[in-house]
This record gives structure tokens, sequence and C-alpha cells, in this order.
């Protein structure tokens, strides 16, 4: 198989997306900082991601929810590789509090819902949009965001996914798990 990686221009924003044998960037990404080796760089860390999917999605088939966890922890290992051992650690922290941030996020909800509040006051007192706020309501109870609901932060599997591999990585140890 070829690999091909082209330049796209989508109305607005920085884009990565992969398909198979093909990783499309916008110019924004591909052309918005140069790599010029600095593998720290946000094209690089896309780059790596996007070509990641070609394993992960396109030969394993995963679901598209446990793909981005893959990806994004594949751009963490290249970027613990080939960047700086400690950033491995330094963006799982990052997660952990994106995702803690989720469940207070979830505590607060069922407190006001708790108290008969309905999604359209709750929103407003805490700045939310109703959708947003719609999204996380069902899960207010609960305390958790199942990985595979894609109404919720869509990066939420991106940092669910890729913590959960850690745990695994941290469970097996560095030998088992590259083995």
């Amino acid at each position: 198989d070829n690999l091909r990686i082209v330049e796209v221009f989508p109305r607005k924003g920085m884009t990565g997306l992969a398909t198979k044998s093909l990783v499309m960037l916008s110019q924004d990404t591909l052309f918005g900082v140069p790599i010029a080796g600095d593998y720290s760089v946000f094209p690089a860390t896309v780059l790596v991601d996007e070509i990641a999917h070609q394993w992960n999605y396109y030969k394993v088939m995963f679901p598209n929810y446990l793909a981005e966890g893959i990806s994004q922890y594949t751009s963490d290992l290249f970027m613990e590789s080939y960047v700086d051992p400690d950033t491995m650690e330094e963006r799982m922290e990052a997660y952990r509090k994106a995702y803690a941030d989720v469940v207070e996020l979830l505590e607060e909800l069922k407190s006001h819902k708790d108290n008969g509040e309905t999604i359209e006051e709750v929103a407003e007192k805490m700045g939310l949009s109703a959708e947003e706020t719609e999204a996380y309501w069902q899960y207010a109870d609960y305390g958790e965001v199942p990985i595979t609901d894609p109404n919720i932060y869509v990066s939420l599997y991106f940092l669910k996914g890729a913590l959960a591999i850690d745990a695994l990585r941290n469970e097996l140890g560095d030998e088992d798990f590259f083995a």
C-alpha cells in the first residue's frame, strides 16, 4: 500500500483527516508552522496521529471512538521518543485534568438535577448552551461518560482512550507493552 499526504482547503480551521492510504491536512496545518526537525510542533503531531489511523482504523478496524484514543496515544509515544521523554507524563496529566473537569461538570449537573432544575435553568446558571448541557445531562446520575457517545465532547475519546492505553502500559510495564 502507498500512503499519500495531500493539502486540502476546508472553509476554516486547522484540519487533519485520514482515509485509507490517504492523509489530508489543511493548508494551515501543513504549512502553518514548519516542522524542520522540530517534532513538537502541531503539524508534526497531527501528521503522526493521522498516519496512526492507517493501522488502527483501516487495518485493524477499531471503531472510531477507539481508533482516536489509539492515534492520540501514538502521537504521545512519538513525542516521548522524539521530543522529550517527560512529555508523556505531562500529556497524561493534562488528559487526567481534562477528564476530571468532565467528571466535575457531571457532579455539578447532578446537584442541579437533584434540585429539580431544568436543563434550560442549569445551562443559564452555568453559562452553557442548552445543547451542551443536554449532552451531559443524561450521564449526571452516573458521574461517568461513556467513550462511545459521539454527542459528548468529541475530544473525550481522544483523551479517555489515551489514558486507558497508558494505564495498560503502566500495568504491563514497558517491556511487555512494547513486545
